[in-house]
């Protein structure tokens, strides 16, 4: 007999002609159908990076989507296929579709206890699917411990009581959680979250959220630092962890940083943290950037 992983509802929810479909028009609907149909969706894994040691210390998972697997069909991005999920009704499905596609990413190619970071639409859980289902999935495969559901809390259809709510069934489900903090957003206080990602574009609200985090015991994460001083701000502003292109594209499996550029790098942050800030910040010799890195000339605009 099966082992029962918790998915009985996301099938039940998924049917193959959804209400308001736009199946026959255009190819695009019934890619869709494929997708969902022979489960077309995958995960790829970026590293979180300690600064102050330059070490891969735990993964953030971004969204794939395979229709190039077919011949002749469009290689489409995740946002997009997501997108049109939305227009045809079937945004539900896709999106516990890539819940577990990502949890069995993470079973197959992670590390047991090496959190990684995994994105869950709050909006997605209803009656037919709640957190303790997602993690009797994550128990299936022996990665309670080390999927981190990282909740998207600035959605206008998430409210206080909804973040709390929802944050409290994930603890109780057995998940350490993640919540994203915008430039101005503050919903994630209600969550009380493990994790507290912020955006690089809210780079100047990281000192002070995260001297707030760490009275809560939360570990603060810049994400998608792009450039190297970007870098060098996160490193002022007191934040130990980032990720972003600036440390590579996302893998197919977790990978460590090559040695040679975490040397570089930590060199660089023993020079940022015992020097006044420099502007502008001159630019990045090639030679710092290892060639494994995928960034234009082996370097990051300045």
């Amino acid at each position: 007999m099966g082992t029962d992983t918790g998915l009985s509802a996301f099938r039940s929810r998924c049917p193959r002609d959804a209400p308001g479909s736009l199946r026959g028009l255009s190819l695009l609907p019934v890619m869709l159908d494929a997708v969902l149909e022979y489960e077309l969706v995958g995960a790829r894994f970026r590293p979180i990076v300690r600064l102050i040691t330059a070490e891969r210390v735990a993964h953030r998972l971004e969204r794939a989507a395979h229709t190039d697997l077919f011949p002749g069909w469009p290689a489409i991005g995740a946002d997009q296929l997501l997108a049109l999920a939305r227009d045809v009704g079937r945004w539900a499905c896709l999106e516990r579709l890539w819940q577990k596609a990502s949890i069995e990413a993470v079973a197959r190619r992670g590390t047991r206890g090496v959190p990684v970071l995994m994105p869950v639409d709050p909006v997605a859980f209803d009656a037919g699917w709640r957190p303790h289902q997602l993690a009797k999935l994550a128990r299936a495969h022996g990665m309670l411990e080390s999927v981190v559901p990282l909740l998207d809390l600035e959605d206008a259809r998430v409210d206080v009581a909804r973040a709390e709510e929802l944050a409290a069934e994930l603890r109780i489900a057995g998940f350490r959680i993640a919540a994203r903090a915008s430039r101005s957003g503050d919903l994630w206080r209600a969550a009380k979250p493990h994790w507290l990602v912020v955006g690089v574009d809210a780079i100047d609200r990281a000192a002070l959220l995260a001297a707030e985090a760490f009275v809560g015991d939360a570990r603060v994460l810049v994400d998608d630092a792009r450039a190297l001083r970007q870098v060098e701000q996160v490193v002022r502003a007191g934040v130990g962890l980032a990720a972003g292109p600036a440390f590579g594209a996302p893998t197919e499996r977790p990978e460590p940083l090559d040695p040679s550029f975490s040397a570089g790098l930590a060199r660089k942050v023993d020079g940022w943290l015992l020097t006044e800030p420099t502007a502008p910040h001159p630019a990045v010799p090639a030679s710092f950037w290892d060639s494994r890195v995928p960034t234009p000339a082996h370097g990051l605009p300045a």
